[in-house]
């Protein structure tokens, strides 16, 4: 197992064992009037999380847990008609 640290980002990619977890993901979309829809997005999975706060790099792989997270996202899209502005 190694962990590589991206120094441009601030992130680090952590290269191991397979992870395995179940999840899923939906999404529904509804269309209001024909010039606007919108969008429900619900997530939730196995993640790799960090779970100590200020962990050198080099000691990460001793604070990585598996948990289970969930997202939720919203988005509203539509035309203006006059200005055929999105």
């Amino acid at each position: 197992m190694t962990c590589c640290q991206n120094v441009y980002s601030g992130t680090f990619t952590y290269t191991g064992n397979r992870l395995t977890r179940a999840g899923c993901a939906s999404c529904l979309s509804e269309n209001f009037i024909p010039i606007l829809t919108a969008t429900l997005d619900f997530a939730y999975g196995g993640v790799l999380d960090l779970s100590g706060l200020d962990v050198p790099i080099q000691d990460a792989l001793q604070w990585i847990t598996t948990q289970r997270r969930e997202a939720v996202a919203a988005k509203f899209s539509g035309t203006l008609h006059r200005t055929h502005t999105r």
